[in-house]
């Protein structure tokens, strides 16, 4: 298994655990692993802090392990 590959599964691992915290939130639960999600709301405003924080907890370690996923093929 190389670097990149590893790397991968480490970003795909935190981004599917995340998204699997926001989907218990717009549940109605409120997981642990969403602790700066209510500063960044507090800062930016609900809608924007919600965006910027599921775009950098979420959407960033999936796309990064897409890209050094496929990198290796």
């Amino acid at each position: 298994m190389t670097f990149n590959q590893i790397i991968a599964l480490v970003a795909l691992a935190v981004g599917l655990v995340n998204g699997g915290a926001y989907l218990a939130w717009w549940m109605g639960r409120e997981p642990r692993l969403l602790s700066k999600l209510r500063p960044m709301q507090a800062r930016w405003g609900r809608t924007t802090g919600a965006v910027v924080h599921f775009i950098a907890y979420v959407l960033v370690p999936l796309v990064i392990a897409a890209l050094l996923g496929l990198s290796d093929a």
